[in-house]
């Protein structure tokens, strides 16, 4: 999906703190740090694993849409919308 999105012109860019740890030459997008000034940009959040580093009160804060694979809002006040 990620292909799909950036052929139609989405700035894609991902967030894994475990993937910072290693060789990141084989990535296709950049990766980028958990930062607020990040979420609030963002035009979609897409959350694909629930690591303990992204704090659910934090996204819920400041990201504007959210697509919530793993539940992670579950029980956050949230202002945004939830794909």
């Amino acid at each position: 999906m990620a292909d799909r999105l950036a052929a139609a012109g989405a700035a894609i860019s991902f967030c894994d703190p475990y993937d910072a740890e290693v060789n990141t030459d084989h990535l296709r997008y950049p990766l980028v740090e958990f930062a607020v000034a990040r979420l609030a940009s963002a035009d979609l959040v897409v959350v694909l694993v629930d690591h303990l580093e992204f704090e659910p009160a934090v996204v819920a804060r400041h990201a504007p849409l959210v697509s919530d694979t793993k539940n992670l809002l579950r029980g956050q006040a949230f202002g945004g919308e939830v794909l």
